[in-house]
């Protein structure tokens, strides 16, 4: 799923929307190879704090219902949103440095 900065400022905090913005654009395209690997681990260890949370999320939420996505069914869903928002961050920044480094 693609997002838009719309979605993406609904669901993230400053830092986070900070690096979606520099994901895209020119901003993504005047970037280092340096600088893009700073960029693919702030993206990376933001995928797996949400990747974490949702696990010990859908496990707290089947010790209290019986089932993994809760009462409402999509309990958690906005964490798995983020988890898609970051890895789509860090696939746009692994791209670009392929492409610098192909240079």
């Amino acid at each position: 799923m693609k997002f838009d900065r719309n979605t993406a400022k609904q669901i993230c905090n400053s830092a986070e929307l900070e690096l979606y913005d520099e994901s895209i654009g020119r901003k993504l395209e005047n970037q280092s190879a340096a600088e893009l690997n700073q960029k693919i681990k702030r993206a990376r260890e933001f995928r797996n704090k949400y990747q974490d949370l949702f696990r010990r999320q859908s496990l707290d939420m089947l010790d209290n219902t019986g089932n993994k996505k809760g009462n409402t069914l999509a309990a958690n869903s906005r964490t798995e949103q983020k988890i898609d928002l970051m890895s789509e961050i860090l696939d746009r920044f692994e791209k670009q440095l392929e492409t610098i480094e192909e240079k």
